[in-house]
């Protein structure tokens, strides 16, 4: 939901299925110390979920596809 992950400065890994649909406002906000997003499934996939404009708001991080494939500082 809406800011599930704010202000979790444990938080530093997040495993995300490939079933997922839709990533609310500000999921991550100001999860300084998240690095990594593990995503079960692969670039279209994750592109076709939808995202709130302010999704990632405040976090930098690298995601992972399923094929082992980084995006480091993922933007969008």
């Amino acid at each position: 939901g809406k800011m599930a992950f704010a202000n979790c400065n444990e938080l530093s890994v997040v495993y995300l299925p490939s079933s997922l649909k839709t990533l609310d406002a500000r999921i991550f906000y100001n999860c300084k110390n998240l690095t990594k997003v593990y995503f079960d499934g692969d670039y279209t996939a994750w592109q076709n979920i939808q995202r709130h404009n302010e999704w990632r708001l405040m976090a930098k991080f690298t995601l992972v596809l399923s094929d082992g494939e980084e995006l480091h500082n993922y933007e969008n």
